[in-house]
């Protein structure tokens, strides 16, 4: 038999990547990984028998089969088997550890805690939507509802007044077109125009909507 190819792999950041987080927050994340392991798939406790992470998950993935192997000596962060649910022909991980219940619970809010804290910056997160949105991506994949992709958009528009606001030089280039990504502007346009035409008007400008 052949040998396997080996591929060499690099965790290379993806620059449209709009999420930041501080250092504090980062410091935090570090600490709790070590002390409960990755928390960001489904993870069950042996000891009550309870979930700790990916209750969501496990929620939209119900009356999947677990497959579950124990391992032969736990490991440091309290994992004790591993394996995965499958449904729909698909498998997702799963992890089992023992620990106390205070632990399990101080986990369980460290696995909601870390999928909020971090702060998207909004200008590159609304260009990576409209983007996503002309190739016709299903935009619900991005866990984005039409109604809150148009309320985003607006707040970006919303915010670059502000910046306009709080500098004393004038714009070079005042914008005169924006364009919503089709899908949201359909779906959405009466929520656009009450949000955007008091923001126009105080610029002392008038606004021609596409329909």
């Amino acid at each position: 038999m052949a040998p396997r190819k080996k591929t060499e792999y690099m965790l290379k950041p993806d620059p449209k990547n709009p999420n930041r987080m501080a250092d504090g927050d980062k410091a935090r994340m570090a600490k709790s990984l070590e002390e409960f392991g990755d928390l960001s798939g489904i993870v069950l406790n042996r000891r009550t028998g309870l979930m700790v992470g990916g209750h969501q998950r496990a929620d939209v993935l119900k009356n999947g089969k677990l497959e579950i192997v124990d391992l032969s000596k736990p490991e440091p962060d309290g994992t004790v088997a591993r394996g995965h649910l499958d449904h729909g022909g698909r498998r997702y991980a799963v992890r089992v550890v023992d620990w106390p219940e205070e632990k399990a619970h101080a986990a369980l809010l460290a696995a909601n805690r870390f999928g909020r804290v971090g702060e998207d910056d909004s200008a590159l997160l609304a260009e990576l939507l409209a983007e996503l949105d002309d190739v016709e991506i299903d935009m619900e994949l991005t866990g984005f509802s039409q109604e809150a992709l148009a309320e985003l958009l607006v707040e970006e528009l919303v915010e670059c007044e502000n910046d306009v606001d709080d500098d004393p030089r004038p714009p070079a280039s005042p914008v005169s077109k924006f364009t919503f990504p089709p899908r949201v502007w359909l779906t959405q346009r009466d929520a656009i125009k009450a949000a955007l035409s008091p923001i126009i008007e105080s610029f002392g400008g008038t606004a021609e909507w596409a329909e």
